[in-house]
Formats: structure tokens, sequence, C-alpha cells
């Protein structure tokens, strides 16, 4: 199974999607269980990013934390995608 994402953005959608819905969805429960069991280091790359403060593709300290952290975590990481220095694809596992 092929999964392309971005941390930040699984982490809102998934809090969206827990607001949203009250039917048990097993994908859903094992992404929300994972989140919730590293929020401690979430919370620190989170407080990380926002003390670099940087503005809109010029984020060069916040793009490096967040792909070593989505390479850390056993993603593929590319970096400099669409010709921008700062934007990445974690890919993770293989298939459709």
């Amino acid at each position: 199974m092929k999964t392309t994402i971005l941390l930040p953005i699984a982490f809102c959608i998934v809090v969206f999607a827990n607001a949203q819905s009250k039917k048990t969805n097993p994908n859903k429960t094992a992404i929300i269980k994972s989140v919730d069991g590293r929020k401690v280091e979430l919370t620190k790359l989170s407080d990380q990013i926002w003390a670099y403060a940087e503005p809109a593709f010029l984020e060069t300290k916040s793009a490096k934390a967040l792909a070593d952290f989505a390479e850390t975590n056993g993603f593929k990481v590319e970096r400099g995608v669409a010709e921008l220095p700062t934007a990445f694809v974690a890919t993770y596992g293989s298939g459709k």
C-alpha cells in the first residue's frame, strides 16, 4: 500500500474527521491512535516549526524539520518537489 502524506495536513485531517463523524472506521481509529501516541514528539515538532517563524516559500528550517521527521519514521522523502526547494513528498509503503 502506497501512502503519500504531509504530516501537518494529516494531523488536521484526523482532527477534523474525528469531529465530523461518530462512526468508527478501523483506519481512522488506527490513525487517531498513532497520532495520540506521538503527541509529545508532534507537539515538540510543531513548537519548533512555530519558533522558526519563516515566511512562505522560505521555510527552509521548517521543511527540513518535517522531512527529517518523516525520514526518521520510515518514510521515503523526495525533497525539492515541483522545483520548490522547501517542498517535499513523504511516501510510506508500496502498491496502489
